[in-house]
């Protein structure tokens, strides 16, 4: 992408305005299946994230 330009990515259609648990693991899903590399911040032991992590065969890097 260039500079100064953002894309936004969603699997939902205009109707879903509220993050809920159920549409933030969707989205999640979704995002570890397209990306070429994961990087993550911090991931909650036992948490959502981690558990769909587990699942995933992708390498996560993490921020320092």
């Amino acid at each position: 992408m260039e500079e100064g330009q953002i894309l936004f990515i969603t699997s939902f259609n205009k109707e879903v305005i509220r993050v809920t648990k159920d549409t933030a693991a969707m989205r999640n899903k979704m995002m570890i299946e397209i990306a070429d590399d994961i990087v993550a911040g911090h991931i909650s032991t036992g948490g959502l994230l981690a558990a769909l992590l587990k699942d995933s065969s992708k390498k996560v890097s993490f921020l320092k």
